[in-house]
């Protein structure tokens, strides 16, 4: 297996309040989440679907705010803002443990471990297997 480029800095620490700016593309740029028909995206169902999880994303937590998003037909940009005392939330979110579940399967948003991973990382992870899930069950 080929290994990930990695795309975070090594010495940044990702619990800092602040906005960042993501990109997610599709494996191979495949045009998977709609298509531009006269200057507009036109979502199809996997599209809608990405858009129902990112409109969710700040219920992940109370530190997280999804600013902006624009769908492409292989990739989604998104600008997510961490606000607040994250530290507080973090050990609120331990204590709940919180979990997203779909259809009797959980993919759960542990961020016990989020000073050394980050939360964005585990915000954009929990995304991702959120909307995966949904696609897999409605397939």
């Amino acid at each position: 297996m080929k290994n990930r480029k990695l795309n975070r800095l090594n010495s940044y620490d990702y619990l800092q309040q602040g906005m960042y700016f993501i990109t997610i593309c599709i494996k191979n740029r495949e045009e998977f989440f709609g298509e531009i028909k006269n200057t507009e995206m036109v979502l199809n169902d996997v599209g809608k679907i990405i858009l129902k999880n990112l409109n969710n994303v700040s219920n992940y937590s109370p530190s997280v705010f999804l600013d902006e998003n624009i769908i492409m037909p292989n990739h989604v940009h998104l600008i997510i803002e961490i606000i607040g005392n994250v530290g507080a939330d973090l050990v609120s979110a331990q204590n709940k443990k919180i979990q997203i579940k779909n259809s009797g399967q959980t993919q759960g948003l542990s961020l016990q471990n989020s000073n050394q991973i980050g939360l964005l990382s585990k915000i954009i992870q929990a995304f991702k297997s959120k909307s995966a899930v949904e696609y897999i069950f409605n397939q």
